[in-house]
């Protein structure tokens, strides 16, 4: 944490507890009453930091995609390539290799959707290797449907 004012500076570490790192011209007394405002306050200081602290990145959008007997394969905009099981999307596995061909990039290139097998796949989903979150019941009653 950085404490400025005027012409002084100080830093003080807030992990494991506070502590002075550096300082720039407070006074001993000033040094004690910001250490202990700080730890009085420690734990909104460090949420605060860790807000401060992360990162936001823009998802990059899909460009292609290929479904195999066993593999999804996508391809972003950035270059990455994405492959996971298909064995990750029960839908997918026991869909057609013709369903599993019918697919369309949505979203504005950041979803999947495979409107025969009622299958969607985000690519947020997708770079965290999320697996479907489709519940057994669920995805049993889409089964006994298809026959």
């Amino acid at each position: 944490m950085h404490v400025d004012r005027e012409n002084m500076s100080a830093k003080f570490w807030l992990d494991p507890v506070v502590s002075l790192a550096e300082n720039h011209g407070y006074s001993r007394k000033e040094l004690r009453d910001i250490e202990k405002t700080a730890t009085e306050n420690l734990e909104i200081l460090r949420n605060e930091w860790m807000l401060s602290a992360m990162v936001t990145f823009t998802l990059p959008r899909i460009v292609k995609v290929a479904v195999t007997d066993d593999t999804l394969s996508v391809d972003l905009e950035d270059g990455r390539t994405v492959l996971v099981p298909i064995g990750w999307y029960p839908r997918l596995s026991h869909g057609t290799p013709a369903e599993r061909t019918n697919v369309q990039i949505a979203g504005a290139g950041f979803g999947l959707h495979w409107p025969d097998l009622d299958e969607d796949i985000g690519v947020e989903g997708l770079l965290l290797g999320k697996r479907s979150s489709e519940s057994p019941e669920s995805f049993e009653r889409w089964l006994q449907k298809r026959k």
